[in-house]
């Protein structure tokens, strides 16, 4: 079982957006690159020092947005395809709605039991500080407290025995000077940039708040839909984190209440993602990021359309209509997984 925390960060690479330029200005769908090449690349165009660079292209491969070889996984070409060129998005680091959506989806599959633990968090006492003082206990608690949960429910005894160990050792060493809080940054900023939180400085310190009605009710929605980490998994392996994405991040209301989208536009949609990541040089698209992708944006756009399984489905059923034009391949589990169209 994977753990879902992003533990080894720096502290200038604390922004969403750093990871959308490093897919959409640094990588490729297709192109095998060496990790230096894309940091340097990435400096310049993030603009940071190519040693906080490095530690970004590291994050992005712990999230599994890139492989080893620099090339986009299903997770990168989801971000390709919903997010703003990579010069749109310094220097406020403001993402709009369908990137919020997506990178919300994409660190709930890489970092989802720290959001989770700070979503609950933020919602008991309406705020955290993240300064050097209160970010090193904080900090130390969460991790114990998401080890001691992943211990409760891994079965692999090799994955037990190490993270027992780091376990041991945080519990003995904890955290000291500024590290807790450069520890804390990256996950607070993405509950910050995905609308779920307020951030504001007080005596020099970042203060995340949930200050309103309204983002205490996301905060606890988002813990209530995962209340913990074996319902992360269950989710996930589900390919169902979308939904929460869609429900729990603050959008415009729907255009007209109560009314889907047409069957025949949702194939359109289908269709139309299907060819932009043929343009990309991929002939086999993903069927879980054409999902997202057409769920992500109908619900930025204030369309209320079909739940993950339902899109899944839907393209399912489009191959039964036509097997010719929409063929589907299975992933090396022997599970479909993929759709060549001709459409």
């Amino acid at each position: 079982m994977r753990v879902r925390v992003l533990f080894r960060t720096h502290y200038q690479v604390d922004q969403p957006a750093q990871f959308l330029i490093l897919i959409q200005g640094c990588t490729t769908a297709t192109q095998s690159e060496y990790a230096e090449r894309v940091a340097a690349r990435l400096s310049v165009q993030a603009k940071f020092n190519e040693a906080a660079a490095l530690y970004a292209v590291e994050l992005a491969r712990s999230a599994e947005l890139v492989n080893e070889r620099m090339i986009w996984t299903p997770l990168g070409l989801l971000l390709s395809l919903v997010s703003r060129p990579a010069a749109e998005l310094l220097p406020s680091g403001d993402l709009l709605p369908k990137e919020r959506l997506a990178v919300l989806r994409a660190f709930l599959e890489s970092d989802g039991a720290c959001l989770l633990w700070l979503a609950r968090r933020l919602s008991k006492d309406g705020e955290i500080v993240a300064s050097e003082v209160t970010s090193n206990p904080l900090a130390r608690d969460m991790f114990l407290e998401i080890y001691a949960q992943y211990l409760e429910v891994i079965q692999d005894l090799s994955d037990r025995q190490r993270l027992r160990g780091e376990r041991d050792r945080l519990s003995r060493d904890g955290f000291q000077g500024k590290t807790g809080k450069h520890k804390m940054w990256l996950h607070l900023e993405l509950l910050h940039r995905t609308g779920l939180c307020e951030r504001y400085e007080r005596d020099g310190s970042r203060v995340y708040s949930a200050s309103n009605e309204t983002l205490l009710a996301q905060l606890t929605a988002l813990g209530d839909a995962l209340p913990d980490v074996s319902s992360l998994e269950r989710y996930s392996a589900a390919g169902e984190l979308t939904d929460v994405a869609c429900r729990i991040v603050p959008m415009a209301p729907p255009k007209v209440p109560g009314v889907s989208v047409s069957d025949e536009i949702i194939r359109d949609r289908i269709r139309a993602v299907v060819r932009r990541i043929r343009t990309l040089g991929i002939e086999l698209s993903p069927i879980a990021t054409i999902a997202d992708v057409v769920q992500i944006q109908a619900t930025a756009d204030g369309e209320r359309t079909l739940s993950s399984s339902e899109l899944r489905a839907t393209i399912q059923a489009m191959h039964r209509a036509d097997p010719r034009k929409v063929r589907l391949h299975v992933d090396r589990n022997g599970r479909i997984a993929y759709v060549l169209s001709d459409e």
